[in-house]
């Protein structure tokens, strides 16, 4: 098996996995490391959609606020950027930048 099918492989059990946690702050930080994982796989509508669930958590969470959510919203922004979807990159971009200030 390649080191690609195997961190596939990795990757899907883990998220599998993590879909069976109950609601948290740790839950949103785990989707975050996926969509960073799914980022050095080239699965960039993957990495988006973890984006989106850990935002969801943290807004569900009321803790939509913090330097957290807008590394978050600054990670996708770069998903987007990378994709050459500047528009959408430099909205989430301004998103993050306005929580921080």
């Amino acid at each position: 098996m390649e080191k690609n099918d195997l961190a596939s492989s990795y990757f899907n059990k883990s998220f599998l996995f993590y879909q069976k946690l109950p609601i948290s702050r740790e839950l949103a930080n785990y989707y975050d490391g996926l969509a960073q994982i799914a980022y050095t796989q080239n699965l960039f509508q993957v990495q988006r959609d973890l984006y989106d669930k850990s935002l969801e958590i943290r807004k569900n969470l009321h803790i939509d606020y913090d330097t957290d959510y807008a590394q978050v919203l600054t990670n996708k922004a770069m998903a987007y950027q990378k994709q050459g979807d500047y528009q959408q990159a430099d909205s989430l971009y301004q998103q993050s930048f306005t929580l921080l200030i």
